[in-house]
């Protein structure tokens, strides 16, 4: 099915009751996941790149292809779906667990980090912190004309959309790239917590980290280590993990160092054991090469 097709699509299953529209994103996932689509064919190839002794597991294979086009598409109803969650409670797809770590970074009055990776259903994050208690801006890049990855205009719609949906459940600002970095201090100093990528590939920053990742190094911006410097703000870090059975998803936050630098090694160490555990989930597959230079040839 056309990716384009899809987007048409996925706003008028949005609409439906949460079983019926999740059973017939499990339809579109069967149906994708039995197409030689381009994200799947980079997702098998990074696998077999990172984790070599997934090579030639066909039965492995095929269960992680099945499991990451289901991720994809639930993803992406998740877009619409958000837009009919009550704001005056949870919503009942979302559980989380460890919001207690964050209330205790907020208690310094400098912010907090939440630091996240491009894992699970992560959009999410809004409406499960927000609609909990625990409302949170963003620093994302721009998702505007400006940006080559969103020349198409069907899919500039489809991201805007989901991001005003997320915005309305994580009630804070949204900050991006292209913003003066003033703002970014200016939240922390309200004592909000902002969110930040840890691995994106989209970045103004020149300064980078090595952090060993699997049996290579993870190549990250230093932004995040400068501003959490320059703030003061501690880091917390907020993974989101699918349900294998259901359309549910679980938020997990947990604390890390109050060494900025320590930080950043354990949230990519606790990435790594997600990866390892279901490397399905994880989106940035097809960045693979920029984030681990040394694997960017086969």
């Amino acid at each position: 099915m056309r990716y384009t097709t899809q987007l048409a699509l996925y706003p008028r299953l949005g609409h439906l009751p949460d079983r019926l529209c999740y059973s017939l994103g499990e339809w579109i996932a069967r149906h994708n996941e039995r197409e030689n689509s381009e994200d799947l064919r980079i997702f098998e190839q990074g696998l077999t790149r990172l984790i070599p002794e997934s090579k030639g597991d066909t039965e492995y294979l095929l269960k992680q292809r099945y499991s990451r086009a289901r991720m994809m598409v639930f993803d992406h109803l998740d877009c619409y779906r958000m837009a009919s969650f009550k704001t005056d409670k949870a919503p009942p797809l979302v559980t989380l667990e460890g919001a207690e770590h964050l209330d205790n970074a907020l208690q310094a009055g400098h912010g907090a980090i939440l630091l996240i990776s491009h894992f699970g259903r992560f959009f999410m994050l809004g409406p499960g912190l927000g609609l909990n208690g625990h409302p949170f801006a963003m620093l994302t890049t721009r998702v505007d004309e400006s940006n080559p990855a969103y020349a198409d205009p069907a899919v500039l719609n489809y991201w805007q959309q989901k991001m005003r949906n997320t915005l309305h459940h994580s009630r804070f600002e949204w900050l991006t790239t292209g913003n003066n970095y003033r703002k970014i201090f200016q939240v922390l100093k309200q004592n909000k917590p902002l969110l930040i990528a840890l691995d994106g590939t989209e970045t103004d920053s020149s300064e980078r980290i090595e952090i060993p990742f699997f049996n290579t190094q993870l190549s990250l911006p230093a932004g995040t280590i400068r501003i959490a410097e320059r703030s003061k703000a501690p880091i917390v870090y907020a993974a989101v993990y699918n349900h294998s059975t259901s359309p549910n998803v679980h938020i997990m936050i947990r604390p890390l160092s109050t060494d900025p630098t320590a930080a950043l090694h354990e949230a990519v160490s606790t990435l790594e054991s997600d990866i390892r555990k279901t490397p399905w989930q994880w989106w940035q597959w097809p960045a693979l090469g920029t984030l681990c230079p040394d694997l960017a040839h086969p």
